[in-house]
């Protein structure tokens, strides 16, 4: 009920909505009321964590439809997304999605797979903070899959420093093949940055080694401890 209630006005606002910073504080609003009103839990952990100043790469693990909608409405700070061109032709979500995304990336093209690269490394270069899912995709087991490469190749090219993301609850929260939220908690945890300062074929292979590792790490732990 939230999010028929909530999701198509927005819709329709963002139809007449040419200022991108606006659009991004409407998704932002429209993100924390759903939450708000359908009783989810979220707890943010080491928000701290985040830079202070200057732009960043922040790299989520992603099982589940819901994570970017989450973050929007939880993490400290204002980011742009790099979505996925499948998301942003839904009818109703489509430009919501667009409203949040800094591009939009077809993954099966060569071209818009370089485009999107180079998109990336221009809104770093010019102080803006991104956020990727690394996967590309979700997976039908909740399996964290492999991390690709471009956003760690963005953000060693630039200087500026991955942010690594754990995310858990939301698979539970929405499940795959599913449009209805489900009782859940969900959980943020920022972990330590990581400096990329080697834009070499190694080196943006062991930053995303790094970033992978921390993230497998982390849900390892949190899966032990439940």
């Amino acid at each position: 009920m939230v999010l028929a209630l909530l999701l198509p006005p927005l819709r329709l606002r963002l139809l007449f909505v040419r200022d991108e910073r606006y659009a991004y504080q409407l998704v932002r609003r429209c993100a924390r009321r759903v939450v708000m009103l359908s009783g989810i839990q979220v707890r943010v952990s080491h928000a701290e964590r985040m830079p202070d100043a200057g732009a960043s790469m922040l790299v989520s693990n992603h099982v589940s439809v819901a994570d970017a909608a989450l973050l929007v409405a939880m993490l400290p700070c204002d980011v742009r997304f790099v979505a996925n061109h499948i998301y942003a032709r839904y009818p109703i979500l489509g430009p919501i999605i667009r409203g949040v995304s800094a591009n939009i990336v077809n993954r099966s093209s060569w071209r818009s797979r370089a485009d999107s690269g180079q998109a990336m490394q221009d809104a770093l270069a010019s102080g803006r903070s991104l956020l990727v899912f690394p996967e590309g995709t979700t997976s039908e087991s909740g399996e964290m899959l492999p991390f690709r490469s471009g956003a760690f190749r963005a953000a060693a090219r630039t200087g500026r420093p991955i942010v690594p993301i754990v995310l858990t609850g939301t698979r539970e929260l929405m499940p795959a093949n599913r449009w209805l939220l489900a009782p859940a908690s969900v959980a943020i945890e920022v972990l330590s940055p990581i400096a990329a300062t080697d834009a070499t074929r190694d080196g943006i292979s062991t930053l995303t080694e790094q970033a992978t590792a921390a993230i497998r790490a982390a849900l390892a732990l949190r899966s032990c401890q439940m």
